[in-house]
């Protein structure tokens, strides 16, 4: 008769024999089963998948009577399979991006450059637990600029640890940016929906 524990071994948990749903534990004292990072059903990958997330593009004209152009930003649309990390909770997917943004003195965006930013990454993170997840789309810019968060949405889902089902989300960025004086972001709006790879 399999006693439960841990099978340190296989790293799986191990179901009471007596059929009785009493979660295993670890050597550490910590219930098995209940929160992603101790399930053992986690999948290796998830496809995320973006919809109609809109971008900035051409010349905007400010508050402060400059003009912000944006050209050749990458689009985040489409479908993304997201890895697995150390952390058994957290997929990520990185990958090199194109987008430049450029403040100009002048509102049709000619004369001087004020300001200038290149994005080089964008950085797309899903963390999974057992009733909920979050999926948050970042960037990095070149030169060093706190990186901009261009999608973040969260939700409930069904099911048991990392398995179940995820609804679509929302973005919650949806302000219009893109004439923004001080903060100007290149993305907003948009949904995703989650499915998990077999």
């Amino acid at each position: 008769m399999v006693e439960a524990g841990w099978d340190t071994s296989n790293l799986v948990a191990l179901a009471d024999s007596g059929g009785n749903g009493i979660l295993c534990e670890s050597c550490c004292d910590e219930n098995v089963g209940e929160d992603c990072e101790y399930c053992t059903d986690t999948p290796l990958n998830y496809y995320v998948t973006i919809s109609d997330v809109l971008i900035c593009d051409g010349c905007y004209v400010t508050s402060g009577d400059s003009g912000n152009h944006y050209d050749d930003f990458i689009t985040i649309n489409g479908t993304h399979t997201l890895t697995q990390q150390t952390n058994p909770c957290v997929f990520k997917k990185t990958m090199g991006a194109s987008g430049t943004f450029t403040q100009y003195d002048n509102t049709d965006c000619t004369g001087a450059v004020l300001g200038q930013l290149i994005q080089t990454q964008i950085v797309f993170t899903l963390t999974v637990s057992s009733g909920s997840f979050s999926l948050a789309v970042d960037n990095n810019l070149s030169p060093a600029y706190p990186m901009h968060t261009l999608f973040l949405g969260s939700g409930s889902k069904s099911g048991t640890n990392c398995t179940g089902s995820f609804p679509t989300i929302s973005n919650s960025i949806t302000s219009d940016a893109c004439s923004s004086l001080t903060l100007p972001a290149a993305y907003r709006g948009g949904s995703a929906t989650i499915a998990i790879s077999e």
